[in-house]
C-alpha cells in the first residue's frame, strides 16, 4: 500500500509527464465536488487526445462540436489550462465567449482548482496566481476574468466587441461564441469579423499559436463555419449516432467514433433515454435538435420551412397555358463582398400550383440590377406584374423604373411584419405541396431550398425574402380570385372562363 507521501509524488509526476486523461478524471473532484462524479466515455478519451495534441502545437487550428452537458467547457477551458500551465508555466491564455460570464465562471473554477489542497501538495510549488502589477506574490483576491501568475503568464476573459487588442497569447479558445437564437446574419457576421479581425490575430509574430473553437452547432453561419471555411480540422460528436455527422478530425493519431448503430447515445451514461428526452423537449423542435445536439446545422426540417415540402418538379410541357408570371426582386444596399445579395425570382402562378420558372442571386451594382429587371420583364412580359421590396436599393431602383413603366411603385413591397412573421404566414403553400420548382435545375434548388431550410439561421436570408414575398402575392391573389369567384356564383354567373388566369 503507498503512503501518503508516495502517493502524491506518483500523481505529481503522472500530472507532469503522463496523460491529460489522467488529470481530467483525478481532478474531476476538486472542480465539481462528489454530486457529479467523473464518468469517462470514448469522447472524453477524444476530446483529452485533442488538448494533449493542441499543447503540443500538433493541433493548430481546430473546431470541436459537442451537444450540452458533455463537458466541453470543463475540459478546455479548466482542466486544460491548469494542466497546461503545471508543464509550461508560461503558456498564456485568451478565453472567449459570446460574453464574460462563461469565460469568467470558469476562471473561478481555476483559481479554486490551483488553490485546494490537492493541488497544492502536488503542484502548488510551480507556480501561482499572482497581480499583474506585483507577480512575485501571490494575490489574495484575484480576479477569475484577468488570472496573472508567477510565471509572467496570464488568462484573460474576452468576448466579441470588448478586450483583446494589446494581449497576445499562443493559446486562444473560444467557447460558444455564438448566443443561441441570435445566428441570424447580421449578428454571426459581425461575431465572425471580430474571430477573423481581432481573437485571431492577437499571438506574437513567428509564435507557434493555437487557436479552438468549442460549441455546439447553432446555424449555418456560427463561428464553426467560419473555421470550416478557414480549414480547421473538425471534430463533430453528434448526441446520437449518424454516420453521416459524426466527424473526427485526421492526421493527429487521436480515436475515432467507436459507435456503429444507429441512434446510439455518445456518452451513456450519464446520459440515457430520458435525458435525450428532456434535451429535445428543452431544444424545441427538430431543427433546433439537429443542429445543436447532432452538429447538423443544415436539417432537412427547419424552424420555418421543410425540404420535404418542396420535392415536387415540374417538367416541360407541365406549366398550364392559363398561368400568370410575376418577378420579384429583393434588392441589396451596394455591390460589395459584405453586401447582401440581390435576389430575384419568377413564377407562374395558377390557383392551385405556383411554378417557379428562374431564380438569381448575386452581388450587383445599383445599375446591374437596374437592367436586370428590365431583361427579366422582357424576358416574361411581366411590365405590369414585377414586384421590388422597398428597401436597400429597392427605393432608388424603384423611382428609376417608374419613368419607364408607369405604376410600377404602386406595387412596391413594403414590409411591415418581421421576417420570421412573414415567412410563417406562407408556410401553409409548401405544406400543402402548392410550390413546384423545376427539374432541370438540381444545384439552383439545392441552393434555395438550404436557404429557406436554415432560416432564420443561414449566413443569408435574400433569396427567402423573394420568395416569401412572390407567396404572398401569389396568395393574395388567390384570395381575391376565389372571392371573385363566390360573388359571381353568389349572382348566378358562371365565369370561370373568365377567372381562367389569375388576375392583376
Amino acid at each position: 500500500m503507498l503512503s501518503p507521501e508516495h502517493r502524491i509524488a506518483t500523481q505529481r509526476r503522472l500530472g507532469l509527464e503522463g496523460p491529460f486523461r489522467w488529470f481530467v478524471e483525478a481532478a474531476w473532484p476538486h472542480v465539481v465536488g462528489d454530486a457529479k462524479p467523473f464518468v469517462g466515455g470514448w469522447h472524453i478519451d477524444l476530446l483529452c487526445d485533442i488538448a494533449e495534441a493542441m499543447h503540443a502545437r500538433q493541433l493548430r487550428r481546430v473546431v470541436i462540436n459537442v451537444p450540452p452537458g458533455h463537458s466541453k467547457s470543463l475540459i478546455f477551458c479548466v482542466l486544460f489550462n491548469v494542466w497546461s500551465w503545471m508543464r509550461c508555466p508560461g503558456n498564456s491564455f485568451l478565453y472567449g465567449s459570446n460574453d464574460l460570464s462563461l469565460p469568467t465562471r470558469d476562471g473561478a473554477r481555476v483559481v479554486a482548482l490551483m488553490r485546494s489542497a490537492w493541488f497544492q501538495d502536488r503542484w502548488g510549488d510551480l507556480l501561482f496566481l499572482s497581480s499583474e502589477k506585483n507577480p512575485d506574490a501571490p494575490e489574495k483576491d484575484p480576479a477569475a476574468g484577468h488570472l496573472y501568475t508567477s510565471a509572467r503568464s496570464f488568462r484573460l476573459a474576452v468576448a466579441p466587441g470588448g478586450k483583446g487588442v494589446g494581449y497576445h497569447a499562443p493559446f486562444r479558445i473560444l467557447d460558444d461564441p455564438n448566443k443561441p437564437g441570435r445566428v441570424d446574419s447580421v449578428e454571426a457576421t459581425k461575431t465572425n469579423q471580430w474571430i477573423s479581425n481581432t481573437f485571431a490575430t492577437r499571438t506574437a509574430a513567428g509564435e507557434e499559436d493555437v487557436l479552438a473553437i468549442v460549441m455546439q452547432r447553432l446555424g449555418a453561419n456560427d463561428a464553426s463555419a467560419y473555421a470550416l471555411a478557414n480549414g480547421y480540422a473538425h471534430l463533430n460528436v453528434p448526441f446520437d449516432y449518424d454516420p453521416k455527422l459524426s466527424i473526427n478530425t485526421t492526421g493527429i493519431g487521436v480515436g475515432s467514433d467507436p459507435r456503429t448503430r444507429a441512434g446510439e447515445i455518445a456518452w451513456s451514461p450519464p446520459h440515457n433515454e430520458a435525458t435525450r428526452a428532456q434535451l429535445k423537449k428543452d431544444l424545441g423542435n427538430e431543427h433546433n435538435w439537429q443542429t445543436q445536439a447532432q452538429g447538423n446545422p443544415r436539417p432537412k426540417k427547419g424552424p420555418v420551412f421543410n425540404a420535404e415540402h418542396l420535392e415536387a418538379r415540374w417538367y416541360p410541357g407541365q406549366i398550364p397555358e392559363d398561368a400568370e408570371t410575376i418577378v420579384v426582386w429583393d434588392l441589396a444596399l451596394e455591390d460589395s463582398d459584405a453586401s447582401d445579395y440581390v435576389a430575384g425570382q419568377a413564377w407562374a402562378l395558377t390557383q392551385e400550383k405556383a411554378y417557379l420558372l428562374r431564380r438569381f442571386k448575386g452581388r450587383r451594382s445599383f445599375l446591374e440590377s437596374i437592367d436586370l429587371i428590365r431583361q427579366w420583364m422582357a424576358d416574361f412580359a411581366a411590365e405590369n406584374l414585377t414586384y421590388v421590396e422597398r428597401k436597400a436599393n429597392g427605393h432608388a431602383a424603384l423611382n428609376t423604373l417608374e419613368k419607364e413603366f408607369p405604376g410600377i411603385s404602386e406595387r412596391a413591397i413594403v414590409p411591415k411584419e418581421s421576417k420570421f412573421q412573414r415567412a410563417m404566414s406562407v408556410t401553409h403553400l409548401t405544406e400543402g405541396l402548392r410550390v413546384v420548382l423545376p427539374a432541370d435545375d438540381p444545384t439552383g434548388n439545392a441552393e434555395l431550398i438550404e436557404e429557406l431550410t436554415t432560416f432564420p439561421f443561414a449566413a443569408n436570408d435574400d433569396e427567402t425574402d423573394a420568395f416569401v414575398h412572390a407567396m404572398r402575392v401569389w396568395d393574395d391573389k388567390k384570395k381575391r380570385m376565389s372571392d371573385a369567384i363566390e360573388e359571381a356564383e353568389r349572382l348566378g354567373l358562371d365565369l370561370q372562363d373568365i377567372f381562367g388566369k389569375l388576375v392583376g
